[in-house]
Order: C-alpha cells, then structure tokens, then sequence
C-alpha cells in the first residue's frame, strides 16, 4: 500500500473535507414532518373505551333519576359529556372506592369473569348508584363493554 493513502487528513485538505460534509448537510436539510407516519391509532382501544362509555353514560342517567343526585364522576373523560361538573371530595371518593372494592358481581350478571366484576365495580366507584349498577349487568351494554375490555 502506499503511504499517502494510509495517513490521516492534514492541513488544508482536512479543512476542505470538513467544509465539504457542512456544506453537503446544509443542503440536504428537508422537513421530514411531512413524511412522518401518522400516530398509530389502537382501534380496539377506542372500542373498549367507546363501550365503556355508553354504559357509564346508562348508570349516569339512572343514578341521575333514581338516586335524585348528580354524580358527573360516572362519565368523566367520557365524549359528550365534558360539560357536566365533577364536584366530589377525596372522602366520598374513597369511600367510594371501599364500597366498589368490596362489591361482588351479582348472580345473575350476563358476563361473569373477572374483567366482568372489574367493569361492574368501576360504575360502582365513578359514583353509580350499585343497585344501579347491579341492574346494568344484565344488558347488552355490560356484555359489549366487558368483551370489547377483554380484547386489549
């Protein structure tokens, strides 16, 4: 081999060199934005949440009706109901929580596992009435929202 090509850069050709490779990405400098892929969406994930939704938004209604109280923490983050208030202390939510963690799904829930009970305890501690709750095991909306729920 001959030495010229072994030894490194010196002097004025290791300045044209690195000139060279700023100039060359100067150049190349596109807007990759637009060729970004979009956000991968999780279709069964909106599912789920879309089923949910419809459920909760059912024991909203009928706690609304049978209990005479206003609980907006039912459908928090659900869509179409951003406008109603959400006014609920850290000792009735807790509360909450401990009646939920205790309640057992009824016997005659028309899903029975444990994504079932899990479904059935989250109405119970958004603030659904659970005697509410326990009448909403027995629709079709319970059935959707525990097996789209299964799927994820």
């Amino acid at each position: 081999m001959d030495a010229r090509t072994t030894r490194p850069l010196k002097g004025l050709s290791a300045a044209c060199a690195v000139l060279s490779v700023a100039l060359l990405s100067a150049c190349t400098t596109t807007d990759t934005s637009s060729f970004a892929a979009p956000p991968k969406v999780d279709a069964t994930k909106q599912q789920a949440i879309a089923a949910e939704c419809r459920l909760m938004a059912m024991a909203y209604e009928r706690t609304k009706t049978d209990a005479e109280r206003d609980e907006g923490s039912i459908v928090q983050g659900c869509p179409g109901f951003e406008s109603v208030p959400v006014n609920t202390s850290s000792f009735r939510e807790a509360t909450r929580f401990s009646r939920a963690a205790s309640a057992s799904l009824p016997y005659d829930a028309i899903e029975k596992d444990k994504i079932a009970t899990r479904v059935f305890q989250k109405m119970i501690a958004r603030g659904s009435d659970p005697r509410v709750a326990e009448e909403l095991t027995r629709t079709q909306e319970f059935r959707l929202a525990v097996q789209t729920a299964r799927r994820l």
